[in-house]
């Protein structure tokens, strides 16, 4: 596995656990609540951990498995998945975190 592979899976986890573990603090604030009504209905559901987890898995799976399996030119385009998703749901980590420290 090369860097920017490692870079990008990783960037993923780092990703979806911060927002994940920033989401569980947030709410930990009093008259704080969740916005996202996808993220209430897993919530209410018991799925959102696991759709956390599914969600990791399959970023990180389908594309080691793409990178492994095929030798198409530019495949190097479906790390752009984990990168983009690890970046955003970063971004939201961060951003639960300015609003439970301020």
């Amino acid at each position: 596995m090369l860097i920017p592979e490692k870079v990008s899976y990783l960037l993923a986890t780092v990703g979806i656990l911060g927002d994940h573990l920033s989401t569980r603090l947030g709410l930990t604030k009093p008259y704080a609540y969740e916005t996202n009504p996808n993220t209430i209905w897993l919530m209410d559901k018991g799925l959102w951990l696991p759709f956390d987890i599914l969600l990791l898995l399959a970023t990180v799976g389908i594309s080691s498995l793409i990178m492994r399996r095929w030798t198409f030119r530019g495949r190097w385009a479906v790390l752009a998945v984990p990168i983009l998703l690890g970046s955003a749901r970063l971004c939201f980590a961060i951003w639960n975190l300015h609003l439970y420290l301020s």
